[in-house]
């Protein structure tokens, strides 16, 4: 779809990966660029600051 910035959050792990700058080199829509993150660092998406060390972790076996 072509999403400028795609942020995808995984509180099983407690990290983070930001997507940004796609293109479509083979027709299908990729990212040139993406950063990985863990739960307690500051994510900046297109200007907005994103504070994780406040973000819930779900309990081992996947529950909350």
């Amino acid at each position: 779809m072509g999403v400028p910035h795609w942020l995808i959050i995984d509180p099983r792990d407690g990290s983070a990966v930001h997507y940004w700058a796609p293109t479509r080199r083979t027709g299908e829509v990729t990212y040139d660029n993406r950063q990985h993150y863990l739960f307690g660092d500051t994510v900046t998406v297109a200007g907005w600051k994103i504070d994780t060390a406040g973000l819930p972790r779900y309990a081992a076996g996947g529950g909350r």
